[in-house]
């Protein structure tokens, strides 16, 4: 591929240590097309490379028995460019080391304990005046029972108004 841009925005230095060597396989480091040229690709070992030494960014390696996966996706189909007709990929990666102690990760906020329950409020079913009574005279309102509802069959067959006839 043709590669993407880097984190940083462009191509960023390399950077090798003495000790990180591609001695085996399954290192992962950064591809570049020169010295100083990284970008946002990277690579996989398949067995030792001691010619890359120097050239690339070691910046991980795959540990476990995925390493043995390494060998089947070696022998993957591929077409006239070297590329596989079906590309692998990456579900999942895990930071087995931690180079950055130092830095805590963000703590996301969490919500508080469990719901409030609502209070449930009495309906007042008092019924109002608005007489023109004098504020504060003392008296009470007066409380008017809720009849029964009747339905409208109740009602009509009660209606002395209406015909009996069909």
């Amino acid at each position: 591929g043709e590669g993407g841009e880097s984190i940083y925005g462009k191509p960023f230095k390399n950077e090798n240590h003495t000790r990180l060597k591609f001695r085996y396989r399954g290192i992962v480091a950064t591809a570049n097309t020169g010295h100083n040229d990284n970008g946002s690709q990277f690579f996989i070992t398949l067995n030792e490379t001691k010619w890359l030494n120097g050239l690339h960014t070691i910046f991980g390696k795959v540990t476990g028995k995925t390493r043995y996966n390494l060998v089947d996706i070696a022998n993957y189909e591929t077409d006239d460019n070297d590329r596989p007709l079906y590309p692998p990929k990456i579900l999942k990666t895990e930071v087995l080391l931690n180079p950055f102690d130092d830095i805590k990760p963000r703590v996301k906020e969490q919500k508080k304990g469990p719901k409030k329950k609502k209070k449930k409020y009495k309906k007042n079913t008092s019924l109002l005046s608005f007489d023109d009574q004098e504020e504060g005279d003392g008296e009470e309102a007066v409380f008017v029972p809720k009849k029964k509802d009747k339905s409208a069959h109740t009602l009509l067959a009660d209606d002395t108004t209406l015909s009996t006839a069909p």
